[in-house]
C-alpha cells in the first residue's frame, strides 16, 4: 500500500511540476544565509573612509567615466546618468564611476590611491533605479580576486522580490574561477539606504547587509586573496536581458546611485 501511495504522489507531482516549479521560483524570496549572525565591529578599527560631506572627493579616488556625472550634494555622492542619442538612432548611457586604484586606464600609477589586504569594507547607499544600468560595489586587484559585494541587475523586473534584489559573486584565480553566491533581497533598495559589506580574512569572504551575514565564500576551496585590493563604486552599463534598454527610461526618471559613505576597517 505504501508503495502504491508513493507512486500516486509521484505521478501527481509530475503532472503539476510545470505549474508548481515556476511558482516556487517566482515566489521565492531571497533569504539571508544566517540573519542572526551580525558582524562584530569591535574587532575592527576604521582606517580609511569618505563620508562625502565636503565639496570634493578624497584625493585617492579616480574618476574613470564622466566627471560631471559625479555630484556631491546634501552630504551624499550622487552618481548620475544621462541618455545620449547616437547618430544611428540608438541610445546609450553616460554615467560616473570611481575607484581607489591610483591607476589610469593603461594601469599606470598616476596617484597614491588606496589599497588594503583583509578587513571589512562597507558602503551605505541607494541603488540607481534605471534601465540599462546597474549599481555595483566591488573590491578588486588584477592579480587577486574580484569581490562583487553587489550588482543590482533587476530594476526592470515587474516581480517586486526580484526587482528589490542584488547578486553577489566572487571571481578568483585570474577569472578562471567563479563562485556565484546567489540573489539576495534588499527591501526598497532604490528608495531606502542599506549598508552592504564584505569581511575578508585568511579563510573567508563574508558578506553582510545591514550588518547581517547573508553569504560567505572561500572561493570554492581555492582560498582568499592575500594581496592588496582597491575599491570600485560604479554604475555599469549594458546587458539588455537583465537590465533593460536605456531608451526605455522615462524622460526625467531619476537614476541616481546615491552613496552616503564608503568605509574601510582593519582588524585590530
Amino acid at each position: 500500500m505504501q508503495r502504491i501511495i508513493a507512486c500516486i504522489l509521484a505521478v501527481i507531482a509530475w503532472i503539476f511540476s510545470d505549474i508548481i516549479n515556476p511558482l516556487m521560483v517566482e515566489l521565492k524570496l531571497p533569504q539571508l544565509l544566517n540573519p542572526t549572525a551580525k558582524i562584530d565591529m569591535s574587532q575592527f578599527e576604521l582606517v580609511w573612509h569618505d563620508e562625502f560631506t565636503g565639496s570634493v572627493l578624497r584625493p585617492e579616488w579616480i574618476s574613470y567615466k564622466e566627471d560631471d556625472h559625479l555630484v556631491l550634494e546634501d552630504g551624499k555622492l550622487h552618481i548620475k546618468t544621462s541618455l545620449v542619442e547616437n547618430e544611428d538612432g540608438t541610445v546609450s548611457v553616460k554615467t560616473g564611476a570611481i575607484n581607489t586604484s591610483g591607476l589610469d586606464s593603461d594601469w599606470r600609477r598616476v596617484k597614491e590611491g588606496y589599497w588594503q589586504t583583509y578587513g571589512y569594507f562597507e558602503i551605505r547607499c541607494k541603488f540607481a533605479d534605471g534601465l540599462g544600468i546597474w549599481s555595483a560595489f566591488w573590491i578588486y586587484a588584477g592579480a587577486g580576486s574580484e569581490l562583487d559585494v553587489f550588482e543590482a541587475w533587476h530594476a526592470k523586473s515587474e516581480d517586486k522580490f526580484k526587482r528589490e534584489s542584488f547578486e553577489t559573486t566572487v571571481h578568483y584565480n585570474y577569472y578562471n574561477g567563479n563562485d556565484s553566491l546567489g540573489r539576495f533581497h534588499a527591501a526598497d533598495c532604490y528608495d531606502e539606504f542599506h549598508t552592504y559589506g564584505v569581511e575578508w580574512n585568511e579563510e573567508w569572504y563574508i558578506f553582510y547587509i545591514d550588518g547581517n551575514e547573508f553569504a560567505r565564500s572561500n572561493a570554492n576551496g581555492d582560498g582568499t586573496s592575500a594581496i592588496p585590493q582597491y575599491i570600485t563604486v560604479n554604475n555599469a552599463q549594458g546587458d539588455d536581458v537583465r537590465c533593460g534598454k536605456p531608451a526605455d527610461n522615462l524622460p526625467g526618471h531619476p537614476t541616481d546611485y546615491v552613496i552616503d559613505y564608503v568605509r574601510c576597517y582593519q582588524y585590530k
